[in-house]
């Protein structure tokens, strides 16, 4: 799950909604093996990226998921990064969504220039230990 939102709170976060939560904080690059154990490092300050925002203009949002592999950027800038090699709660496949949250009230939301690009079939996740 990608955030999206003006910076006020979700902007570039990546989470696992119906499992683990907030997985990867804007400005962190996160690992996760196999065995569930997860490093991280810290590459920007989460303010650097919700002050890139144009707030009440257009915004480029990209994610690019492939395999365990995800990355989100916001106007160019690189928000957040998600290597999930997890094997009981990663999933290397699901559905596109465009979904709007609001806690404040009335929101508009509109979309141009959507793209959607079939990067090809990902392959079976190997096991640990097996050649």
């Amino acid at each position: 799950h990608a955030h999206l939102d003006e910076g006020t709170k979700w902007l570039g976060r990546i989470s696992d909604e119906f499992g683990r939560g907030l997985l990867v904080e804007r400005g962190v690059r996160l690992a996760i093996a196999h065995d569930g154990r997860s490093s991280s490092d810290v590459f920007a300050a989460p303010d650097s990226i919700r002050a890139v925002t144009r707030r009440g203009g257009w915004n480029r949002y990209r994610v690019r998921a492939t395999a365990a592999h995800m990355t989100v950027c916001v106007n160019d800038v690189l928000a957040a990064v998600l290597d999930d090699h997890g094997a009981q709660e990663s999933q290397l496949s699901g559905r596109l969504a465009l979904q709007l949250a609001s806690e404040s009230g009335p929101v508009r939301l509109r979309f141009r220039d959507l793209r959607l690009a079939d990067l090809g079939a990902t392959a079976a996740r190997a096991q640990p230990g097996s050649r």
